[in-house]
């Protein structure tokens, strides 16, 4: 029961989402309607004018033409208006989405399982169009469909009426519950198994060099073989029930109308209906399942489409890490103190009520093992993430009272993993300073000494850099990165392991741009390499939390 109510308020949450396309929907649904009204009152008036010797040729091919040609218009209008709204909430879904993203990252981006991630943002928000084109509109169609129906069939006689009624409630009700329960926890499974897919996809991608100097290729791709092999059965799984659910319903099709043919005659034997009727009614009653047998079908596809959903819909409700601060406080940045501050990431202890703090003309080291909380503490001060205790504060101002924009305007972060965006050297730098001239980008890339390397480029700046991603190694890619942050100048730097991927030689260059930048600013780095602490005042040695 608990299942039951938790499915019907995911539906009331997805149908929720269409309320803006409500009169589109209705126009769907009226359409709908009409459409397998007439498809069923074409055979039934045939069979009524043939029995009644009524039937006149020309009059009943003008009539059949009229009622065929409305016919094939409702459908038109009804398919244009469902897939209106379908592509329309899709949209919509996708906006509120990635609006979503935007609030919970980066903190999202640091979780493990990515490849949820990217199954939620394109497959299953694809598959959430089943529901919006092809679930809701039948669903409603099928119930004034069988209502009228019913009607209609109480007038000939009660008892009509409501075996038409019971019949349909079997087939449109009882059977997709029936599917729906056998088949619930399948669609689940089956996005589970992609999300890993799609992670161990990644992952190979991302680490595509590793396979192949440890000649590890053979053995991740009979790991991707296992998972797409596991991934085609739980398909198969779905599939196989859906197609004994199709035959199901056929079955009960069969079945129903012969019950029906045997109940009507037996009607017209009592008396209580004139043979005309009885075949009229039999006749209405065999045309009467189109909407309903969709109904029947439509159980394998929810369970699939409620298991994207609750992964989108989770998504939406998600709260994030830490809120945008919009009307907050504003500072210009002079200090910093973190006061007692105590974190944990992934169930992991971090930081246990570590404090530092610093000024200008400062360049502090953070130093340690891996996993002892310097990437976590740097990205503490970037408000990524809240303390669980303690506080951060800046020129005295407790940084989750700041406003957020006017606190990433004061600092300068630059992470281990590097990320450049489709197009030239010129667009991604100028992501650090709008209207940049062309003297102030040559300036920073010389301080990152990745100058000499871009003006020999055929196009100098202008090189496209992501189209051909061998153009650059990975650390060039990071050069380009602080040449971004020298363009931007901010006045506190956190950089987390800024010459990790250098030589020594190029280390010694950034270091002296940095060492020579320190004016007026404040330097925080966190590095392995005593080498690049070396330009440091001061140099804190962090230790791994242990914690019960």
């Amino acid at each position: 029961m608990q299942t039951y109510k938790k499915s019907l308020l995911l539906l009331k949450d997805l149908l929720f989402l269409v309320r803006p396309l409500a009169f589109p929907m209705m126009g769907a649904v009226f359409f709908g309607a009409l459409g397998h009204i007439l498809a069923t009152a074409i055979p039934s008036l045939g069979s009524y004018w043939l029995l009644t010797g009524e039937f006149n040729v020309k009059t009943g091919l003008i009539t059949f033409g009229v009622l065929a040609l409305c016919r094939s218009l409702f459908r038109y209008f009804e398919q244009l208006l469902n897939h209106f709204v379908a592509f329309r909430t899709l949209a919509i879904i996708r906006d509120k989405v990635f609006r979503k993203l935007r609030d919970l990252a980066p903190a999202k981006m640091e979780e493990k399982n990515k490849g949820e991630l990217i199954s939620v943002i394109s497959a299953d928000i694809e598959l959430m169009e089943v529901f919006y084109a092809h679930t809701i509109s039948p669903v409603i169609i099928a119930i004034i469909h069988t209502l009228v129906l019913t009607i209609f069939m109480v007038k000939i006689h009660w008892a009509i009426g409501l075996c038409l009624l019971v019949s349909h409630l079997i087939l449109g009700v009882a059977v997709p519950i029936y599917t729906e329960k056998k088949s619930r926890d399948l669609g689940p499974i089956q996005r589970k198994i992609l999300s890993d897919l799609n992670l161990n996809i990644l992952e190979s991608f991302k680490g595509i060099k590793e396979l192949v100097n440890f000649n590890y290729g053979d053995k991740r791709s009979q790991e991707v073989t296992e998972q797409t092999k596991k991934l085609n059965q739980a398909t198969k799984n779905l599939t196989r029930d859906s197609g004994k659910s199709f035959g199901l319903s056929r079955l009960l099709v069969f079945a129903l109308s012969g019950f029906f043919g045997v109940f009507a005659a037996k009607l017209y034997q009592d008396g209580q209906i004139p043979f005309n009727l009885f075949i009229f009614s039999w006749v209405i009653f065999l045309s009467s399942f189109g909407p309903t047998s969709a109904l029947a079908s439509l159980a394998n596809n929810l369970v699939v489409t409620l298991a994207c959903a609750r992964r989108v819909l989770g998504l939406l409700k998600e709260d994030p890490k830490v809120d945008e601060v919009l009307g907050g406080k504003t500072f210009d940045y002079e200090n910093f103190k973190v006061e007692k501050v105590t974190f944990s990431h992934d169930k992991t202890p971090l930081l246990d009520q570590f404090s530092m703090e610093g000024g200008k003309n400062q360049i502090i080291g953070l130093a340690g093992k891996s996993g002892c909380g310097k990437s976590s503490l740097i990205q503490l001060m970037m408000r990524f993430y809240d303390p669980e205790k303690g506080k951060i504060n800046y020129n005295g101002i407790n940084l989750k009272e700041i406003n957020s924009s006017n606190l990433r305007k004061n600092i300068g972060y630059l992470s281990q993993s590097t990320h450049l965006f489709k197009g030239s050297i010129r667009d991604n730098l100028l992501i650090a300073k709008k209207g940049a001239t062309e003297e102030e980008l040559i300036y920073a890339c010389k301080k990152a000494a990745i100058y000499d390397f871009i003006k020999d480029l055929p196009q100098g700046l202008d090189t496209e850099i992501v189209r051909d991603q061998n153009l650059l190694s990975s650390g060039e890619m990071q050069r380009l990165s602080m040449a971004r942050l020298f363009l931007k100048n901010p006045k506190l730097y956190l950089l987390d392991e800024p010459t990790a991927n250098v030589d020594a030689m190029t280390e010694g260059i950034i270091l002296k741009s940095i060492y020579q930048d320190r004016q007026d600013k404040t330097i925080l780095i966190t590095s392995h390499r005593e080498s690049t602490l070396r330009i440091c005042q001061a140099v804190i040695y962090m230790q791994r939390q242990i914690r019960s």
